[in-house]
């Protein structure tokens, strides 16, 4: 069962690339992968304008934060392992609600469901991220 590509940026297309699990960078670029939020709807792939985003009472963010990452691909000369430290991107890009925020971190989680008996509904995803690890930050709704 194949995606619609039309969704997909023109290198992709080009690619033919219908099992694609992650956009790549021009998706990314373009606008069928950016999160787009008005009032409590959001725009993206695979969602209709105007869907009503789930509301578990926490704001929804866009947050890009640093990532520590090892390269054990092999040796490298010290002039390598220099320009691999400048090139390697490490900022990791995600979408979720803050659950909690102190001095310290940021709890947030990207899957909610609010199916549970209780009504509280439930929390996947969970990502507690140190505060310094933190390069943007942008509010999509507010509570």
């Amino acid at each position: 069962m194949g995606s619609d590509i039309s969704k997909f940026c023109k290198n992709c297309q080009d690619e033919k690339r219908e099992d694609m699990l992650a956009p790549c960078k021009g998706c990314l670029e373009g606008s069928n992968f950016t999160p787009k939020a008005t009032g409590k709807t959001v725009v993206s792939l695979g969602v209709p304008e105007g869907t009503p985003l789930p509301n578990p009472g926490h704001p929804l963010i866009q947050i890009g934060w640093a990532d520590a990452v090892e390269n054990s691909a092999g040796w490298y000369s010290k002039e390598e392992a220099l320009k691999w430290g400048k090139d390697y991107n490490w900022v990791v890009h995600q979408v979720g609600w803050v659950l909690e925020e102190t001095e310290d971190y940021i709890l947030f989680c990207n899957h909610y469901s609010p199916t549970d008996e209780e009504g509280d509904g439930v929390y996947g995803g969970l990502f507690k991220i140190p505060k310094p690890w933190v390069k943007y930050r942008k509010e999509l709704t507010t509570k």
